[in-house]
């Protein structure tokens, strides 16, 4: 097992897979990430209840520069969808979360006035009225937008 120090000075070769379709199995993402190298691991991560995917997933290579291969190589389609992998960093990597001592106002700042947020990972039996419930304890909602997936007539798990 890896300590700190180790893992300060070990390359990052996991990816982070967003944007996943439903249909996406392992053996597709693993067959798709292998024209950049070989895959050690690979993972689509489900609802534990449903089993359904969550439509996102990670990809360990065994070299680490595959990762800069894949980064420099956008945009990716998979099963019919743009994925977007990113660099997965190793929770012992992760810089700590401070919150300001007035409480947490988010990214916002004078330059930026938006007042929306994005939520991914939406169970497909949650729909709009359940979102405004959830995040009325927060503050005024004034509009809720889910996103459909057109061939499928639900929801595609963000809005």
């Amino acid at each position: 097992m890896l300590g700190p120090a180790d893992r300060e000075r070990s390359p990052l070769t996991k990816l982070f897979v967003g944007g996943l379709d439903w249909s996406t199995t392992q053996e597709t993402l693993r067959s798709y990430f292998s024209q950049y190298g070989e895959v050690v691991d690979c993972v689509i991560m489900k609802d534990k209840t449903t089993n359904q995917s969550r439509g996102f997933g990670f990809v360990k290579f065994k070299d680490p520069n595959c990762v800069g291969t894949v980064l420099a190589s956008r945009p990716h389609t998979l099963d019919g969808r743009n994925i977007d992998p990113k660099p997965c960093t190793p929770r012992g990597m992760q810089p700590e979360r401070t919150r300001p001592k007035e409480g947490w106002k988010g990214s916002r700042s004078d330059n930026n006035k938006s007042n929306k947020i994005f939520v991914g990972g939406i169970p497909h039996n949650c729909g709009e009225t359940e979102l405004r419930e959830y995040f009325k304890k927060f503050g005024v909602v004034t509009e809720v937008v889910m996103i459909y997936d057109a061939e499928k007539q639900r929801p595609r798990g963000k809005g």
